[in-house]
């Protein structure tokens, strides 16, 4: 089979290849999927129909064209198939309406039928049929060894006009079909949806076909709208954002999804685009974007079976729901790119967003899904393959009673002697769980595993959620020695755009080496490397784990297999759903190794929140033995969660890696890692944003895995990109990073380049290098001739340009010996760094106070240890204070204090000398003795927050800390915060103020602050860092019988602080929003990346109609980034002023972690 994949795109009228691949024959299949607006202008498939004749030519409108990993509107996705030895027919039948869908699948079914027959491709009228008859009318008349497949064709979320083509027609109201035949072709499938039930589980009782009137007697609609709320105004586009979960029975694991297609509001009647039949049980669904996500990888899994292997094209035809596209919005490519990673390398793909999708739930007849991602594979076998076997009819009963004996059967399989252990005495638990209702998903495991003794629970257990916003967890004690906190909040550490991959830290805490692992487990994962840094009893924190690629899992497995030998005991703990989804495929994923805990998915079936418990082998193993899912609470109104997934699938790895008991001290070790806050590693591509200066930190490999186009996107004014805590650069990397920076420069004022790497400095500094592109500093190696080693630094390129251009070593010191570094080996690129500072002299760059702020963000001066770094971190030419690698808030220290409990001490104040700092008015002088005469802090300490003259003093607390590094960076943390609370009172006359206080008043600031301070300081010093960056000037410490204590006294300048005040002040109001300034102490109840947030909406219909809320975080206007307030009057006046009357503006906005469009339109006379 040959195989070649194009696109046409509508704007441009122009084809993405030169000249259409010559492949025509009467064994070539061309498929066409494009915008529903071709039908009015079929040029481009007209083009096909001259240009393959001969073919079977079939196509459709869609809502979304897939080609490769894009994702486009306008277009034309075509992909080309010529068969060696598979033969094919095509065929076409008319429908008039909706009643006349069964027919027309029986009548298609029939031109297609013969007996070699292997399988259908399926594309459907859209509006006009009914998707559940069509595919019954199919199935009627084909047997259940051919495999059928396809979908409906959309109209994005307009519902107004679709279209079919086949051969030369091109018209709505038909549906075609292309067979396959022969017992060469090899066609494979796979289809999920990944959707979340919320809400209580009911009873069709009044439907007609696809229409649907009453709920447990009640009518449909008006139960519907009362789920929706406000957008239920926005039917029926709305309601693909809520589509159905339809099973036959209670008993029934076969799960249909139903999409809404129409209203009828005066009937109370839903139209659906399949059956929804009388006596089914059906539950609302809504969308989690990590799950969809993860369906679509699921799909794609079912679809790549080892037969694929065996193949060498593959044709790929992703068929995917118009609704999952509106909820992904940005992230729609992700779900694509899923599917990529789990199917055969070299995989073509094309496809498109559909109002149906046809495919078998597992095997046999193919059923009618709606919002389902839904995989068909085509590959053509060198030799025959063997006649599919038509499965034996089973009665539902039949099939419910196999099921007990398959799941028994292999679990008894996997249960082996040295994973099973028989309880040492009788479990007695006075407050045994109960199990939750019987809704959801959830079927049952033979209780034939045992499981370690268990002690009776002292508290209530409660959930622990991995979503993107923090809820509690809590687990039962399993000793009454055991202390623990009742909640504790549990956030995934991995950031959704990593992009680089697979991000981890390392610690050692007594005899355990703990390694953090956050975001995706993919090629980039070098599990070989990470091996040799591993030894004697490790436990992994997989809670960040986002996804792992079918290459993730190989360098895993790597990883295991190479530490073999060195790693005595390995655990894992708090796995997150993809690695549960591996460990249950795939037993070798986990080793030798023992779980001892993860997460489960729930929904509370009193206010539907969507949650995840923290699940622990051994606390929880009464439940798990009984093959039920544990008990858990929802952590926002307290009401009962059933759990959301096939218990007997999610379960099954806990016997044979689970049944063991958990050593006390590593209890204690994970206790510390679940208060972990720091995101692990920090985020791999961080932007910052600060009037027209825009900030781009990179912390993660610089490879060609790194989208820059996507990351340079919209970037104007002044950039810097930070580069210094890139670990390593290839030269694809650098070469695709240059281009991008060349791309840029014309749209930019100036371009500097921090930390700047040797590979890119060598291309960057060139005199053909843009004017606008500055290098800053960059990382170049030094040898040390006491110590014979090459160090990595960071030479300031500006500041030493002439004792570079003259051939001198910059006075850089070895960070272990203190001997001045030598940079013979470097000497060619120090003089063309040299000269390319010559050059930069003059150009508009970047305020300088900007980089010192950035500089002053890395307190403390001196970092704690790392757990032996695989790559020496840089010194600078200049005093930069890194940030210490560490768990996050105060676990590191936390961690450190376990190590110094029972150490004693004298307790003693002592002051700590600060040698630049200002003396403020009325401070006494240090004075070294003053403290071991009375042991009292100094004066200032009682005094947290004072103005004298022109300058703001706050005072911050730090510890106790395992030493005087860990207690400043507290302190200092603290000191923002607080700096940053007290402005509130000062917002006063600005509508933020309510807004704030309000916010602020409904957390709780007391009990905020220890657990959000590090947001709140570094929200804040990213905001106004460059020139509100409070300067420390006095410290004292004191050791303490559990760690060191310390008060730091910061001064800023009054001007600084009232320029601060008046950025959080400015508001702007656009169409009835009023915007401002995401305030940091906002940090406690809204979670996001954005910094310009909705303070109050005016009373407008249009805003009411589109559910905008205050708190609600504007991203974009008319695709252009807003950030500040100045940027957003500027862009909403300049859209506004640029947009025909009736024309649309789109604001891109976030709520609640989702994003979605709000349109505006501009009426005849109006003004913004």
């Amino acid at each position: 089979m040959i195989l070649e994949t194009f696109a046409y795109d509508s704007d441009t009228r122009k084809w993405s290849v030169r000249a259409l691949p010559v492949l025509d024959s009467e064994r070539t299949l061309v498929l066409a999927f494009g915008a529903a607006e071709l039908i009015d202008d079929p040029a481009p498939l007209r083009e096909l129909r001259r240009a393959y004749p001969r073919a079977h030519l079939v196509g459709c409108s869609s809502a979304g064209e897939i080609i490769g990993t894009s994702v486009r509107d306008r277009s034309l996705s075509v992909a080309v198939a010529r068969f060696e030895k598979t033969t094919l027919t095509s065929a076409y039948v008319e429908v008039s309406s909706m009643a006349g869908s069964h027919a027309a699948g029986q009548q298609l079914a029939r031109k297609l039928a013969r007996p070699d027959l292997r399988g259908v491709l399926v594309l459907s009228e859209g509006l006009g049929v009914n998707g559940s008859e069509l595919v019954r009318g199919l199935n009627s008349a084909l047997p259940d060894t051919v495999v059928v497949t396809g979908g409906l064709s959309g109209d994005g979320p307009r519902f107004k006009r679709t279209w079919v083509c086949t051969g030369d027609k091109i018209r709505s109201g038909i549906v075609t079909a292309v067979g396959f035949y022969g017992d060469h072709v090899l066609i494979t499938h796979g289809s999920k949806g990944g959707w979340d039930k919320f809400g209580p589980e009911r009873t069709v009782t009044r439907s007609e076909a696809n229409v649907l009137y009453e709920l447990d007697g009640k009518p449909a609609l008006a139960l519907y709208k009362e789920y929706l709320g406000d957008k239920a105004a926005d039917l029926p586009a709305s309601g693909l954002l809520f589509p159905l979960a339809m099973r036959a029975s209670s008993k029934d694991d076969k799960v249909l999804v139903r999409t809404l297609l129409a209203v009828d509001h005066d009937k109370n009647s839903m139209t659906f685009a399949g059956d929804v039949p009388r006596g089914h049980l059906v539950q609302l669904m809504k969308a989690d974007f990590e799950r969809l996500i993860g369906g679509a990888e699921l799909a794609a899994k079912a679809a790549n079976t080892p037969a694929l292997a065996r193949t060498d094209a593959h044709l790929a035809v992703a068929i995917s729901c118009v609704g999952r596209r509106l909820v992904l919005g940005q992230r729609t490519e992700e779900e694509v790119e899923a599917v990529l990673d789990k199917l055969p390398a070299g995989t073509e793909l094309t496809g498109f967003y559909s109002y149906g999708e046809i495919s078998p739930f597992a095997t046999g007849h193919c059923d009618l899904h709606n919002q389902t991602m839904t995989l068909t594979v085509f590959s053509e076998s060198k030799t025959p393959l063997p006649k599919p076997q038509a499965r034996a009819r089973q009665t539902p009963d039949e099939v419910e009673a196999r099921a007990p004996a398959r799941a028994e059967s292999r679990v008894a399989k996997e249960a082996t002697p040295e994973a099973v252990h028989e309880a040492s005495a009788p479990v007695s638990s006075p407050q045994a769980e109960t199990p939750p209702p019987a809704t959801g998903r959830q079927s049952s495991i033979p209780a034939s595993i045992e499981m370690p003794h268990q002690e009776a629970p002292s508290t209530q257990a409660a959930p622990a959620s991995s979503d993107h916003t923090p809820v509690s967890v809590s687990v039962t004690a399993h000793s009454a020695a055991r202390h623990f906190a009742p909640t504790r909040s549990v956030a995934p550490t991995g950031q959704e755009a990593r992009g680089a991959g697979l991000v981890f830290d390392k610690r050692r805490a007594g005899d355990y080496l703990a390694v953090r692992v956050a975001g995706r487990m993919t090629e980039t994962f070098k599990g070989a490397a990470l091996a040799k840094d591993l030894e004697g009893q490790v436990v992994f924190d997989l809670a960040g784990v986002e996804r792992i690629t079918s290459f993730g899992v190989r360098e895993w497995l790597q990883m295991l297999q190479a530490s073999e030998g060195r790693v005595t005991k390995l655990f894992l703990a708090r796995c997150s759903e993809p690695v549960v989804n591996q460990v249950s495929m795939i037993r070798k994923f986990a080793g030798a190794g023992q779980i001892v805990s993860f997460f489960a998915p729930y929904t509370c079936e009193s206010c539907s929140n969507q949650f995840e418990r923290l699940v622990d082998c051994e606390h929880d193993g009464v439940a798990l033995a009984q093959g039920r899912a544990p008990a858990a609470t929802c952590p926002r109104c307290s009401g009962p969660g059933s759990f959301d997934d096939d218990a007997q699938t999610y379960f099954g790895f806990v016997a044979q890696h689970g049944a063991r008991a958990v050593p006390r001290a590593l209890r204690q070790v994970i206790e510390e890692l679940e208060k972990a806050t720091e995101p692990v590693g920090g985020d791999a591509i961080e932007k910052t944003i600060d009037g027209d200066v825009t900030r781009v930190k990179v912390t993660c490999r610089l490879d060609a895995q790194l989208r820059w186009n996507r990351i340079v996107d919209g970037l104007e004014g002044q950039v810097v990109f930070d580069l210094g805590g890139v670990p390593s650069a290839t030269p694809d990397g650098t070469a695709r990073l240059e281009s991008a920076l060349r791309s840029l420069a014309p749209s930019t004022e100036a371009i500097r380049i921090e930390g700047c790497p040797k590979l890119l400095a060598e291309r960057l500094a060139a005199p053909s290098s843009p004017p606008e592109v500055t290098i800053v500093s960059a990382v170049v190696e030094g040898r040390c001739a006491t110590c014979s080693a090459l160090r990595p630094v960071v030479v300031d390129v500006l500041a030493n340009a002439q004792t570079l251009r003259e051939g001198q070593d910059p006075a850089i010191p070895c960070k272990r010996c203190s001997t001045p570094l030598a940079f013979d080996g470097s000497r060619a690129l120090m003089h063309l760094l040299g000269a390319h500072a010559g050059r930069a002299t003059g150009r508009r760059v970047a305020p300088a106070d900007i980089r010192a702020s950035k500089a002053a963000l890395s307190e403390p001066p001196e970092p704690l240890p790392p757990a032996t770094p695989s790559t020496p971190p840089p010194e600078t030419s200049r005093t930069v204070h890194p940030a210490p690698p560490r768990f996050g808030g105060g676990t590191v220290v936390a961690l450190a204090v376990v190590l110094v409990l029972g150490v004693g001490g004298v307790l003693v104040w002592r002051e700590r000398s600060t040698p630049q700092a200002t003396q403020p008015a009325g401070a006494s002088a240090p004075s070294a003795g003053w403290a071991k005469v009375d042991d009292l802090p100094p004066p200032w300490v009682e005094r947290p927050f004072v103005i004298e003259g022109d300058s703001v003093f706050v005072v911050g607390r730090g510890g106790l800390a395992a030493n005087e590094e860990a207690a400043l960076a507290m302190a200092r943390t603290d000191a923002v915060e607080r700096l940053a609370s007290n402005m509130i009172p000062e917002l006063a006359g600005s509508p933020i103020h309510d807004f704030v206080q309000s916010r602020v008043a409904a957390t709780g600031s007391a009990e905020r602050r220890p657990e959000h301070a590090e947001a709140v300081a570094r929200r804040f010093l990213q905001q106004v860092g460059a020139f509100a960056t409070p300067e420390r000037v006095d410290v004292v410490m004191k050791q303490q019988s559990g760690g060191i204590e310390a008060f730091a006294r910061y001064k800023l300048p009054k001007q600084s602080y009232a320029q601060a005040v008046s950025s959080y002040r400015a508001t702007s109001t656009f169409q009835g929003l009023v915007v401002g300034r995401f305030f940091p102490e906002l940090e406690a109840s809204i979670r996001t990346q954005g910094d310009l947030i909705v303070v109050d909406v005016e009373k407008n219909w249009v805003i009411s109609r589109a559910d905008v809320r205050p708190g609600d975080v504007v991203l974009e206007i008319n695709g252009r980034p807003v950030t500040t307030v100045e940027s957003f009057d500027k862009v909403a006046r300049e859209e506004w002023a640029s947009t025909a009357p009736n024309g649309i503006i789109t604001v891109r906005l976030e709520s609640l972690g989702a994003r979605r469009a709000l349109e505006l339109r501009k009426l005849a006379g109006q003004r913004n």
